[in-house]
């Protein structure tokens, strides 16, 4: 006798096994309108690298979460400044993630932020803030379902204050 069933396959988000940041303190400038942007962005993807993925049939997409510490670097496009800018959350101590597309690394950058007052800063002797950012690898399916989150690991920066810029 015939017999009708019907099948459904869900997709599964597989996740990765590792990735790479970069391991040594990056040093930027207090952003200036006048500065060059070399000196006070650092780009995405000159901190992360080198993703493994679990991803058996082809499906997937790799996506990092970049958590930086609330008001004291920004996230930016670079190059262009046409990208649209990531999917955000924050969470409850005011740490904001950006979901980035490992594709689309190239396209945004950290940048520091303006002090209250530079002058104050470099006068007082503390001409430096040390930050990190946190970053984690997931994949996401063709479906939208995404994997865990792997990981998490940090990454140092350190803000060099610009005298007069305030």
């Amino acid at each position: 006798d015939a017999v009708d069933f019907s099948l459904t396959v869900k997709p599964v988000a597989d996740g990765v096994t590792a990735f790479n940041v970069a391991s040594n303190t990056r040093n930027l400038d207090e952003y200036t309108p006048t500065g060059t942007r070399s000196g006070y962005e650092v780009g995405l993807d000159t901190l992360i690298s080198g993703v493994t993925m679990l991803d058996a049939d082809g499906s997937e997409s790799i996506f990092y979460k970049v958590t930086l510490p609330h008001g004291e670097l920004a996230f930016v496009n670079s190059a262009s400044g046409t990208a649209t800018m990531p999917k955000a959350s924050v969470s409850a101590d005011g740490k904001i993630s950006y979901d980035v597309a490992a594709g689309q690394l190239t396209q945004y950058a950290i940048r520091g932020t303006l002090y209250n007052s530079s002058e104050d800063e470099v006068s007082n002797g503390s001409a430096k803030g040390s930050f990190s950012i946190d970053v984690a690898a997931f994949t996401k399916e063709s479906n939208g379902l995404t994997s865990s989150l792997s990981a998490s690991e940090t990454i140092a920066l350190t803000l060099d204050p610009v005298a007069g810029q305030v």
